[in-house]
């Protein structure tokens, strides 16, 4: 990736423009699971250090934050976009996007 891509890209608004974040959270229906799937590729890719994983009764293993009450901003924002979803987050996340192109507005004539 050559650096004015990633300056004109997602990746920056992703780390950078809170604008952006918060305008796509706006689409973002669901909650948290505690599935741990967000601290699994934290930054580029990288696990957080706060991730944590214990075997259940059948033998899985199970991911979780280790500060999930403290968890800082960054972390409760994700994911922030639906591509964020579809490429960092498994099945079992609790969160989705609308559509917003198929959003009905409600009131309007």
């Amino acid at each position: 990736m050559k650096l004015k891509d990633f300056f004109n890209g997602r990746a920056f608004k992703v780390l950078f423009s809170q604008k952006y974040i918060d305008e796509n959270l706006k689409y973002r229906r669901g909650r948290c699971v505690q599935c741990g799937t967000c601290c699994k590729t934290f930054i580029f890719g990288l696990p957080c250090i706060f991730l944590g994983k214990q075997k259940d009764a059948t033998g899985n293993i199970k991911y979780h934050c280790k500060i999930y009450r403290f968890r800082p901003k960054v972390c409760r924002d994700s994911p922030i976009d639906a591509e964020s979803l579809k490429q960092n987050h498994d099945k079992n996340c609790g969160y989705y996007f609308v559509d917003i192109n198929n959003i009905k507005i409600q009131g309007r004539r």
